[in-house]
């Protein structure tokens, strides 16, 4: 699944709105689905939060636009 996207606005990675107080609980947001996750650490969430928000605020190539 391509997740970077030249609108990144209608992405969000962060902290789990519906989280029940769990702080290893966090969404991905995409214009299509909504990803509830859940890491094993903090230290893996604020890793996982970053990666993802590094790979949404990538252009795209002319390869994934031929993909859609």
């Amino acid at each position: 699944m391509y997740i970077g996207h030249i609108d990144s606005k209608n992405y969000f990675v962060g902290n789990n709105p519906k989280s029940k107080g769990d702080p290893l609980e966090f969404q991905l947001s995409t214009q299509d689905r909504i990803f509830d996750l859940r890491a094993e650490t903090m230290e893996d969430k604020d890793r996982w939060i970053n990666a993802l928000q590094t790979v949404i605020s990538m252009p795209q190539t002319p390869q994934d636009i031929k993909c859609r």
